[in-house]
């Protein structure tokens, strides 16, 4: 009766470790053909984004309007 069961056990455990190892094999495999025959695109690259204006540049800015607005 102890023989029976560790049989099963015995058994149980193989197919567990099969199934497991074969799982892991088609995986990293279909993981391989994905890679192959769909990379992944590379990201286009960044463009740069404009410097926000300070408040240094905005009154200069401001300034200059207002100076060629009224002709001093």
């Amino acid at each position: 009766m102890i023989s029976d069961g560790l049989i099963i056990t015995v058994a149980g455990m193989l197919v567990a470790f099969l199934f497991l190892g074969l799982m892991a094999l088609s995986t990293s495999a279909m993981s391989r053909a994905v890679l192959r025959w769909l990379p992944e695109r590379e990201a286009p690259p960044e463009r740069p984004r404009p410097r926000p204006q300070t408040d240094e540049i905005a009154v200069a800015i401001a300034i200059a309007a207002a100076h060629r607005h009224t002709g001093n």
